[in-house]
């Protein structure tokens, strides 16, 4: 997989004015906190051709799932489920609206095709729900948060022995 690494660069290090500035260029809504319109841009411009939607999600590799989640600045490792759990949540959720407060607000439908998206059991009612999501909110809270790294530092070589996320 090859990105821009300037391009990426850019996108971590610009400030939200003008990442909102950018998603207007780019045509795509600029609500939303730095991290939710910083995916929706890595989307955009870095990964324009993968298909990050839940089918596109879930037909990709558990390495190529690493690969991604390395991209967008988050944590990694874990199963493939978890892999998969992170990415889209990213995608879909801002971490910090995402709460099991927030569960709790959620009607018993809404809750449904949040446990189906995260993979989980779908029996049950509201609240078996509800604890099932907040179970993987919990395990998921620390991967969703950005790995801060300083610029110098930064690898976009992704994936070590060969494959990965290359500079361009």
């Amino acid at each position: 997989m090859q990105v821009d690494s300037g391009l990426l660069s850019s996108l971590y290090t610009d400030r939200l004015q003008k990442l909102r500035q950018r998603a207007e260029e780019c045509g795509i809504s600029k609500s939303g906190s730095v991290e939710v319109l910083r995916a929706k841009l890595i989307c955009e411009e870095v990964l324009p051709d993968l298909d990050l939607s839940w089918e596109g999600i879930q037909a990709m590799s558990h390495k190529e799932t690493g690969e991604i989640l390395k991209v967008f600045g988050i944590k990694s490792s874990g199963s493939h489920k978890e892999r998969r759990q992170r990415l889209w949540l990213h995608l879909n959720y801002d971490s910090r609206r995402l709460t099991i407060e927030r569960l709790a607000e959620m009607g018993r439908d809404d809750l449904h095709e949040l446990c189906k998206r995260l993979e989980l059991d779908l029996t049950g009612n509201r609240t078996v729900l509800m604890g099932r999501a907040a179970g993987v909110l919990t395990s998921q809270v620390n991967g969703l948060s950005l790995i801060h790294i300083s610029e110098p530092t930064r690898r976009y070589a992704i994936g070590g022995g060969g494959g990965g996320v290359e500079k361009k």
